[in-house]
């Protein structure tokens, strides 16, 4: 797997980033897909937060005939198990975490750090998130898939709401309710 890289969009006025949000796309799409929720959050002028969108690697995805798109993990199959490459699934969620950290070494606290995902992003941001070694503001796996979840073993208490309907949409209005739930502003 090839990380791509991430899109970062760092505070408006300037100053350095006391917290961080990540959003993690979904399956065949990404980081640019959530570029415009940023300013529709009409944030603070006293948030000095930190975004980051990470792309996928275009991986062969088996439920999609084995096309080549952006994708955090394989999908293997759509039956009841859901079944994943949970190895891919596991390094997504580390290369996540190695971001995150790299927020925690250049000084925010991990506690004003919130990690969110849509679909496959939601699973990757979840597994992401329950296996740091820190704890974190929160995650929000929005319409999460529901790989194994033999492989997600929490650490510690962290802030968690699932939003899930058939026709979620992620909105400003959505996001904006996500930042206001975390202590990060």
């Amino acid at each position: 797997m090839t990380a791509p890289g991430e899109l970062v969009i760092e505070p408006k006025d300037g100053q350095p980033a006391d917290a961080c949000v990540f959003i993690i796309h979904g399956l065949g799409a990404d980081g640019h897909d959530f570029e415009p929720l940023v300013p529709a959050l009409a944030l603070p002028k006293e948030a000095h937060v930190r975004f980051i969108m990470p792309h996928a690697p275009r991986l062969p995805v088996t439920i999609n005939g084995g096309m080549v798109m952006p994708a955090w993990y394989d999908i293997l199959a759509m039956d009841l198990g859901r079944r994943v490459d949970e190895n891919q699934l596991k390094k997504s969620a580390e290369r996540i975490q190695a971001l995150i950290q790299e927020q925690i070494d250049q000084g925010i606290d991990s506690q004003r750090i919130i990690v969110a995902g849509f679909s496959q992003g939601g699973a990757v941001a979840y597994q992401a998130a329950l296996t740091f070694p820190a704890p974190l503001g929160a995650c929000w796996p929005c319409r999460r898939t529901s790989p194994r979840q033999t492989i997600l073993i929490s650490r510690k208490p962290i802030a968690r709401s699932r939003w899930k309907s058939s026709t979620v949409t992620l909105t400003p209005s959505c996001l904006r309710a996500w930042v206001a739930a975390a202590p990060i502003v």
